[in-house]
C-alpha cells in the first residue's frame, strides 16, 4: 500500500528490494527505478531520478549495478548495464550510460566522465559521523 501511495502521490517508483540498507531521499518526486537495478548501502538519491534499462540497445535489459555510498543528484540518468563504484558522487543532469570503476570521484557531463578524482562529499563519510554522534 504505501508503494502504491508513493507512486500517486509524490510520482515515485522506487520497487521494494532495489537499495540496502542506509537510503536517504533529499527530495521525493519524480523518481523512476526499474525494479532490475541493484544499488548497495548507504546511497543519497535525489529528485528527478531514472534508473533502468536503456531501450533501443543491445544490452538484453540489464539494469545498473551501482555500488555503496552514492551519491545521485537531481536530474540523473543512469541506463543500460552498467557498473558505478563505491563512493562515487554523479553530478546533476548527468547521463551514466559506462562503467565508473573510480571509486569516490565526481562524475558529471552526457555522458558522464570524471571531473574530479575526489568528490569532496562522501556519504559513507557523512553516515560514519550521524553513527559516532549516536
Amino acid at each position: 500500500m504505501r508503494y502504491k501511495i508513493l507512486k500517486i502521490v509524490f510520482f515515485a517508483n522506487i520497487p521494494p528490494n532495489v537499495f540496502e540498507e542506509g537510503l536517504l531521499i533529499e527530495h521525493l518526486h519524480a523518481i523512476e527505478i526499474s525494479s532490475n537495478v541493484r544499488v548497495g548501502r548507504l546511497c543519497c538519491l535525489f529528485h528527478n531520478t531514472t534508473m533502468g534499462i536503456s531501450v533501443g540497445t543491445d544490452d538484453h535489459g540489464e539494469c545498473p549495478v551501482i555500488g555503496d555510498g552514492v551519491t545521485i543528484c537531481t536530474g540523473v540518468v543512469i541506463v543500460g548495464n552498467v557498473k558505478v563504484a563505491d563512493g562515487v558522487t554523479i553530478a546533476a543532469n548527468a547521463t551514466v550510460s559506462k562503467n565508473v570503476d573510480k571509486s569516490g570521484c565526481l562524475i558529471g557531463g552526457v555522458p558522464a566522465k570524471i571531473i574530479k578524482e575526489k568528490a569532496g562529499f562522501s556519504m559513507q563519510e557523512y553516515w560514519e559521523k550521524i553513527r559516532n554522534k549516536g
